[in-house]
């Protein structure tokens, strides 16, 4: 039998829990952000959802919400980034959303676009 030191059999927990905590840290409020956003905030959230983005870059729910809150922002080119990031990495049911709403984007720009060449 192999003595080990108390401190060594909870290490690998520490660190799991460890990974966790800023796993979760990095994890937005997405009802806290849509509240935001309905209160006139959208810039703040899309803050918010570009720094869950620095963390896990991939994610496609991170993605749409970002390309949502910018749109909402009235960020219409940011929007379609990530909303077209979305669309090629997400699921069936995120990829029909994201186009949704980059159609949206698109009809928003192409709106200015008319206004500003008479």
């Amino acid at each position: 039998m192999t003595f080990t030191a108390p401190w060594k059999r909870l290490l690998p927990g520490m660190l799991l829990a460890g990974a966790v905590l800023r796993a979760t840290a990095t994890i937005p409020d997405i009802p806290a952000l849509q509240q935001s956003i309905a209160e006139g905030r959208a810039a703040e959230a899309m803050d918010r959802l570009a720094a869950a983005l620095e963390y896990d870059p991939d994610n496609a729910r991170l993605l749409y919400d970002h390309g949502v809150a910018a749109y909402a922002a009235g960020k219409f080119e940011e929007a379609l980034l990530s909303l077209d990031r979305a669309e090629t990495s997400g699921r069936r049911w995120l990829r029909h959303r994201a186009r949704f709403q980059m159609g949206n984007a698109e009809y928003r720009i192409g709106l200015s676009a008319k206004a500003s060449n008479l």
